[in-house]
């Protein structure tokens, strides 16, 4: 009776791969040498050290040790961060994708800027001011200007029946004193916004 051969063959390690930055990204096992049996080859940026990463971080190799970073979850801790726009690791792709999504969910508060060629392409975020008082006045000014023409223009065909003979002043007299009264109002509200765009104006130089 034949004895089975015994199988001598060596597991390959597992090699836990980083990128340019440190961060991991892969795990794989070694190849063996082809000039020496026994022996695996070491893939460049890498170790057998294996990460033990919890849910919503990424892991950062020092040259020792695992490290391990939070993943932002939120618009405001990237305020201040520089996401490189060139890098396509797997760790930038994903933040780049993260700031985006965070800041559309908080697009009140936050608003993503963009570093120039000269400054090294980056992505980041800034916190939007909170309005000043002229800032929210012009706005209410210029909302209730929009409701004004839109009443101007929905009674237009009132003009246009009385210039046309069809219909008379006295038919449309409410109507028209309404309209009167809205573009006076439209006026005032203009004088008001180049008062209030000035103020502010003056205030940010």
């Amino acid at each position: 009776m034949t004895t089975p051969e015994k199988n001598n063959a060596i597991e390959a390690p597992i090699a836990y791969i980083y990128d340019e930055d440190g961060y991991y990204f892969l795990c794989k096992p070694k190849q063996e040498s082809p000039r020496v049996k026994g022996k695996f080859l070491t893939p460049l940026n890498s170790t057998e050290v294996e990460p033990e990463i919890p849910d919503g971080y990424f892991a950062h190799w020092s040259g020792a040790k695992w490290e391990y970073e939070k993943i932002p979850s939120t618009a405001e801790e990237f305020v201040g961060a520089k996401i490189s726009h060139k890098s396509q690791t797997a760790r930038n792709q994903l933040l780049r994708q993260l700031l985006q999504k965070l800041v559309e969910e908080d697009s009140d508060h936050y608003r993503v800027i963009r570093g120039s060629e000269e400054e090294g392409l980056w992505w980041s975020v800034e916190r939007i001011p909170e309005k000043t008082q002229d800032e929210k006045d012009l706005e209410a000014a210029k909302l209730e200007e929009q409701k004004a023409m839109a009443y101007l223009n929905s009674t237009d065909y009132v003009a246009v029946k009385i210039a046309e003979g069809v219909a008379t002043k006295d038919e449309y007299a409410d109507v028209l004193q309404k309209r009167a009264e809205t573009r006076e109002l439209i006026n005032g509200l203009r004088a008001t916004q180049e008062t209030l765009t000035a103020k502010i104006g003056a205030a940010s130089d």
